[in-house]
């Protein structure tokens, strides 16, 4: 596996850390080393990883447009805070 395989996140760098009260959440970042898989094998755990996180991204995607419609539309209240809370279970999961 090569470096440039691997998927980084930087959650440092978003700068949430720096607003107040917010560094008592820091957690250092765990060290573990990659388990040793066959090329093949990772390659199809690494597609059907983002196949399924593609899939969550386009949900929530979904719900936020229609939230939005249904505010455009001028729905009533009880249905756009459905869509509020449908979107809101999306992004949880």
């Amino acid at each position: 596996m090569q470096p440039s395989d691997l998927i980084g996140l930087d959650f440092d760098l978003m700068g949430v850390l720096s607003l107040p009260g917010m560094k008592r959440f820091a957690q250092g970042v765990p060290e573990f080393d990659p388990v040793d898989v066959e090329p093949d094998l990772l390659a199809i755990a690494r597609r059907g990883w983002e196949d399924r996180l593609r899939s969550e991204y386009v949900g929530v995607m979904v719900m936020r447009r229609f939230h939005g419609l249904l505010v455009d539309l001028n729905a009533p209240m009880d249905l756009q805070e459905v869509a509020l809370v449908m979107t809101l279970q999306e992004q949880q999961h």
